[in-house]
């Protein structure tokens, strides 16, 4: 079923028909290769939590 379902064609202005979850592990895949993304504010608010504790925060965030 989830072959004839994939073969189906997309609508209009869609790359891909998708299976539930598909996009789900697409994203974590995603994220297992280049992180998680955050926001500026709460990469700040965690830096500013970390020095409190002379913690040397990830230089990714700063």
């Amino acid at each position: 079923m989830a072959d004839a379902i994939k073969a189906l064609p997309p609508a209009e202005g869609v790359d891909d028909v998708l299976l539930p979850g598909e996009r789900g592990f697409a994203i974590a895949d995603a994220r297992i290769e280049t992180g998680i993304p955050l926001a500026a504010g709460s990469a700040n608010r965690l830096l500013a939590e970390a020095k409190k504790y002379h913690i040397e925060g990830p230089t990714a965030l700063t």
